[in-house]
């Protein structure tokens, strides 16, 4: 075999295996109750209802990706934490351009990871802050995510 044969068979390998690697696929998530699925930001766990865990957990299924060494990423962070079926915790870090599974980067195909940022950016906006008026004379507002709580006094809202 000459030299070049040997290097054409070389890299005609190499691109098989390429091609096998950098298949695109998509995330499953196989949990094995919807209590176990956590989504943080910022250090805080968001609140959700089972139908917005599992509408989240559809998007991130839906999201066809490729492993890729150094992928562009912008924006904010969304980790998902979630215990699998086989015991064991899970997460995928959701980055505008780049999606960590199980601590591997992925480009993410297509704008799915966008619209799944974009979708906890309105549940995260929506569970933010809690007020509740107990009376003419009192407010109560309540921070979710970190728990923290305030109350205005009647005299406090006569001087706003």
């Amino acid at each position: 075999m000459t030299r070049k044969k040997k290097l054409l068979i070389c890299c005609i390998i190499l691109a098989v295996v390429l091609i096998i690697f950098m298949r695109p696929r998509h995330i499953r998530i196989d949990i094995s109750t919807i209590d176990d699925f956590n989504v943080m930001r910022e250090g805080y766990s968001i609140a959700m209802t089972d139908e917005e865990k599992s509408e989240i957990i559809d998007m991130v299924e839906d999201t066809t990706i490729i492993p890729w060494l150094f992928p562009p990423s912008s924006g904010w962070t969304y980790k998902v934490m979630y215990t699998g079926n086989n015991n064991r915790t899970h997460s995928v870090i959701l980055l505008g351009g780049k999606i960590t599974y199980d601590n591997i980067s992925y480009l993410p195909i297509g704008s799915n990871s966008e619209k799944i940022i974009n979708r906890l950016d309105e549940i995260y906006s929506s569970k933010l802050v809690t007020v509740q008026i107990t009376n003419a004379s009192q407010i109560t507002i309540i921070n979710d995510i970190n728990g923290r709580e305030v109350t205005l006094e009647g005299r406090q809202l006569s001087e706003l």
